[in-house]
């Protein structure tokens, strides 16, 4: 680039396959796996059905994530303190997003070797897989699919960065067929470790089972495993996705200007990220992770239906848009009747927690309406929102993307 060529002020891309692959195992592979397990037992009240349950949230996960790569190739923007990292430097983020992927790993693969020794020593000792198919209970079937699905969520997160890689019609359905199956195996197995070690009743009274899993078995080294599921429930995403979700929405007017801002000397969505870190910080403060579970698994099996209708919206009204990936049609409608159907069971089970999660759901209508549509926008919204923008303009030298900058 010549010295005095304008230089587009925007986001760069840098990533490939690899960092697909690890992003998306990464952002998948959270707190779920390490609690939620009971929350799938205590709802199906089997632990064969348990495990159909888990099989079924991975290839609907599977199904889903592979509709959402349609989408973004489709549509490449993006969006279809850690966060500091992020904001300053998009390669130190991958490298802390690949230090937490085998970190992870490192936790599950423990708690599968141990499982695996204490079933070859004490196997006489388990009880959990007896009359495994026993006293099920399928009116909750929809309360134990929002269970696991918790633990499946996130494989869309590289749809959020699009923009940012850079050859994506050939690394995201790669990297959502490898990742979503190696989190698949990894979950039967952890599931199966853990009902070899611990009882039904001993899963129920835990609040964390990858930690009293970790009592029983590891002895001195039973600190392991906590240390690993705090790296797990680390602030992952602050990191790449869900500011880049953010920055799309505002970029396109649809969110507050200070979710536009990109950091003119490191170039990415520094407003976003500020964003993102602050409402995650908040979860901190909640107590009751199965009621929380509850009124966002509505929220989540809600949204994911309403966002895959856009893929049949896609195809027969705008088939002047280029499609370098497509997914059979059945795809989507199974992804999409398993949400449906998940939904109805929760529903009919717990009506007071879906009535939570559809009021939060709609809670962003009038919030759009005061605070960013131009027709009925309230005047001190706008004012308090400018102010603040350009607040953290000054605080973080970043302007809206697309100006041209001299170098």
């Amino acid at each position: 680039m010549a010295r005095n060529e304008p230089r587009l002020h925007r986001i760069e891309p840098q990533l490939g396959l690899l960092n697909a692959i690890s992003i998306t195992i990464c952002t998948i592979i959270g707190s779920g796996i390490f609690i939620s397990p009971k929350g799938v037992y205590q709802n199906v009240g089997s632990v064969g059905i348990s495990f159909f349950v888990w099989i079924i949230c991975g290839i609907t996960a599977l199904f889903t994530d592979l509709c959402w790569v349609e989408l973004a190739l489709a549509m490449p923007k993006f969006g279809a303190f850690c966060a500091y990292i992020n904001a300053v430097s998009v390669r130190a983020a991958k490298a802390v997003v690949n230090f937490l992927m085998m970190a992870k790993f490192f936790a599950l693969g423990v708690i599968i070797f141990a499982g695996a020794v204490f079933m070859l020593t004490n196997g006489d000792k388990v009880v959990s897989f007896d009359n495994s198919f026993s006293n099920i209970k399928w009116g909750n079937l929809g309360l134990a699919y929002y269970a696991a699905s918790w633990s499946f969520s996130g494989g869309d997160s590289i749809m959020s960065a699009t923009e940012e890689f850079v050859n994506p019609k050939r690394s995201f359905p790669r990297a959502i067929y490898i990742s979503t199956t190696i989190v698949i195996c990894l979950y039967l197995l952890v599931n199966f470790a853990y009902f070899a070690v611990l009882t039904p009743d001993e899963i129920l009274l835990s609040n964390a089972v990858a930690v009293t899993f970790a009592e029983k078995t590891l002895g001195q080294f039973r600190w392991l495993i906590p240390v690993f599921v705090a790296l797990s429930t680390t602030l992952m995403n602050s990191f790449l996705a869900q500011p880049r979700a953010y920055y799309a929405t505002a970029r396109d007017g649809m969110f507050p200007g200070i979710m536009a801002l990109v950091s003119v000397k490191y170039r990415t969505p520094v407003g976003s990220i500020i964003v993102t870190c602050f409402v995650s910080v908040i979860y901190v403060f909640v107590n009751d992770i199965w009621t929380l579970l509850n009124y966002f698994g509505f929220v989540g099996a809600c949204c994911d239906a309403l966002a895959l209708s856009t893929l049949f919206v896609m195809r027969w009204c705008r088939p002047d848009i280029h499609k370098p990936f497509m997914v059979p049609i059945i795809f989507p409608l199974i992804a999409i009747a398993i949400s449906f159907g998940a939904v109805v069971l929760a529903t009919v089970s717990s009506p007071i927690d879906a009535l939570v999660g559809l009021a939060l759901t709609l809670s962003v209508v009038p919030a759009y309406l005061i605070g960013v549509y131009p027709k009925t926008k309230v005047a001190v919204a706008g004012k308090i929102s400018g102010n603040l923008t350009r607040f953290v303009q000054m605080l973080t030298v970043s302007s809206p993307e697309d100006k041209v900058d001299l170098q």
